[in-house]
């Protein structure tokens, strides 16, 4: 599964790639330790960063995230009758990691199914290649494809995306609002219709 060969890759990067270390000028340090650089991220303190710039710490985000989240995308499928899906095209917003992928994996569904992952955030592609490599290896049929640098906020001022049936917005909400406000956001999800 998708799942547990992309845990295994990231944990051996983690046992194979050094730390550089993190830090912000007056501010703390990681001390080598990916879990302080995401709980100082993750818990708004960001003495340590304030952003995902760095592929140990994704390695480690997968790492400690991904069967969380892939149960979470899981159990809310199971609220939905994936029958009635002939063909399952996914738009995955802010898609990092790609656990609702995994999820559809884990569900191993006869159905045909296209994903598009898009996720601002460059540091992600090795990860998305190593997905992808997944997919294209054989087995799995599914098209599989990711647009980093894509900022989610302005993508669909100029681009549509035909026949998607899913769409997945993990965690981005509260971005969203801090970002656009109540106004902005509701602009935002009518232009993305």
């Amino acid at each position: 599964m998708l799942i547990d060969e992309l845990v295994q890759f990231c944990h051996t990067e983690l046992q194979t790639k050094p730390c550089r270390g993190c830090t912000k000028t007056g501010c703390g340090d990681c001390g080598h330790n990916c879990k302080n650089c995401l709980d100082d991220l993750h818990y708004h303190q960001n003495c340590i960063r304030c952003d995902y710039t760095c592929e140990r710490l994704l390695d480690h985000y997968v790492c400690r995230y991904s069967y969380k989240y892939c149960s979470e995308i899981l159990y809310a499928l199971e609220t939905v009758d994936l029958s009635r899906y002939p063909v399952f095209n996914i738009l995955s917003l802010g898609c990092g990691g790609a656990a609702d992928l995994m999820a559809f994996d884990c569900l191993g569904l006869p159905q045909p199914l296209a994903y598009l992952g898009l996720d601002k955030n460059p540091y992600w592609a090795r990860i998305h290649a190593q997905i992808a490599g997944y997919f294209s290896a054989g087995g799995v049929p599914a098209r599989v494809q990711f647009l980093q640098n894509t900022d989610v906020l302005r993508y669909f001022d100029s681009i549509s995306v035909p026949n998607c049936n899913i769409l997945i917005v993990e965690y981005l909400l509260s971005f969203f609002y801090a970002q656009l406000g109540r106004v902005g956001t509701l602009q935002w999800f009518r232009t993305l219709v």
